[in-house]
């Protein structure tokens, strides 16, 4: 009791604005998932630079005064994980797995108070983050030619990683950004940044999207596909239209052009597009081959016949069935989790797909949404069903971009509800501490 006091008195003393400057630290360093031990290995194979920042800015958000946003649905889906641990292949796995889930929903918490009053300045920070692991990644592959150090080390030849453990990591982070900053720019909400982070979001959109490019991950190439393509059929308008063909042509081109700028990059690029996506498409994959990912996706199944009701256990097909985990989140969810957790993360989904559609109910004067956080949500939807298509491969709730977003849309939805009430220039105000979620 005496050190909960002590606790209490020490954290009363600290400023609010320290909570924003762990928050800040903590988006702006979300792209470092190197760990500290071997990868996947105990605790220091799973805890990194960002968990630390987090914790600290957690510690001194606890000690005051702080709202909890909308997370209902989320708490439902960990305990619908947490269910699994009871017939889980391997209780320790699956636990820390839960814990990991709910440290990242505590992320939320935190990012929520810490931007609750400027939401603006959290979209800046991901265009800055973005900037920031896109250049250190390419400076680290490109400039060992230059005799320049490595901020990052590296992993394969041809792998363009920055702060990643590795490249798939990247694209899948990189994929995200792009989901947030690329509705900005057609977007109300563009009005209520200045000059400056206007700049910092389009160079963001820019030097992320050659990243990404450079990562070689198809998933995350899909994802972008598909997000342009759902943007231009929703919107059916000149401008987007500009947008993504500009994006396209200069994607190529470089794409076109890669062995003039690395030919270990231009041989890792060009030979996941021939396995992953030509040979498919022309019909040249050998059908005597099943393939990792068949063999993973066959795998998931078999452990969801063997216990439909909770899978392997969350965390514990790795080791057990296959050496490495689900590679999709929709098969994970089925091997891992089963049916329980299949609930839950519907409960969820269903959720975050809610508070995303929520701008269809906002007034609209010739087919545009007056509100300028709810038309920021309608064109970020057609991206984010991109997302849900390039999950199909990657698993997105261990993710911390995946909570950023979730954090941007919770508070564009509170920012939504309360610029209806104030009706008022929304740049200006400041959010009081009454108004309700």
């Amino acid at each position: 009791m005496l050190s909960v006091n002590i606790y209490s008195q020490l954290v009363k003393h600290i400023p609010k604005g320290i909570v924003v400057f762990w928050a800040r630290f903590y988006v702006l360093t979300s792209f470092i998932t190197k760990t500290y031990g071997e990868a996947g290995v105990g605790f220091t194979g799973r805890f990194t630079f960002p968990d630390f920042i987090a914790t600290i800015g957690l510690i001194i958000l606890i000690g005051k005064k702080f709202t909890l946003p909308r997370i209902t649905a989320a708490i439902i889906m960990i305990f619908a994980f947490l269910a699994g641990a009871f017939y889980s292949l391997s209780a320790y796995a699956t636990l820390f797995e839960v814990l990991i889930h709910f440290f990242l929903l505590l992320s939320v918490v935190l990012m929520y108070n810490a931007y609750r009053n400027n939401i603006c300045l959290l979209i800046q920070d991901v265009a800055t983050v973005t900037i920031i692991a896109s250049v250190i990644g390419l400076l680290d592959f490109f400039g060992g030619g230059f005799g320049l150090p490595r901020i990052f080390s590296g992993r394969a030849d041809g792998e363009v990683v920055s702060g990643f453990r590795n490249a798939g990591q990247a694209g899948a982070y990189i994929l995200v950004c792009l989901t947030i900053l690329i509705p900005v720019v057609f977007s109300d909400i563009s009005n209520l940044f200045t000059p400056r982070q206007k700049r910092l979001i389009t160079i963001g959109i820019i030097v992320g999207g050659l990243f990404l490019l450079s990562t070689a991950k198809i998933a995350a190439y899909i994802g972008v596909v598909f997000g342009f393509l759902f943007f231009n059929i929703f919107r059916r308008r000149v401008l987007p239209l500009i947008f993504t063909l500009v994006f396209g042509v200069v994607g190529y081109f470089v794409y076109d052009n890669l062995e003039s700028f690395s030919t270990a990059l231009n041989n890792r690029v060009k030979e996941k597009v021939r396995t992953r996506v030509t040979e498919n498409i022309n019909g040249e994959k050998d059908p005597t081959k099943e393939g990792f990912l068949a063999d993973n996706y066959g795998m998931a199944m078999s452990a969801f016949k063997i216990n439909p009701y909770t899978g392997t256990g969350l965390g514990a097909f790795a080791g057990n069935y296959k050496r490495y985990e689900v590679h999709s989140t929709y098969f994970k969810m089925l091997g891992e989790t089963g049916i329980i957790g299949i609930i839950g993360y519907c409960v969820f989904i269903y959720f975050f797909i809610g508070q995303l559609r929520s701008f269809k109910k906002y007034p609209t004067y010739g087919g545009k949404i007056l509100n300028p956080f709810a038309d920021y949500l309608k064109n970020m939807w057609p991206f984010i069903l991109g997302c849900f298509i390039s999950w199909t491969y990657t698993y997105h709730l261990r993710k911390r971009e995946f909570w950023i977003l979730c954090t941007i849309v919770i508070l564009c939805n509170l920012y939504a509800k309360f610029y209806e009430y104030s009706k008022k220039d929304a740049g200006k105000y400041l959010l009081p501490e009454s108004i309700s979620n």
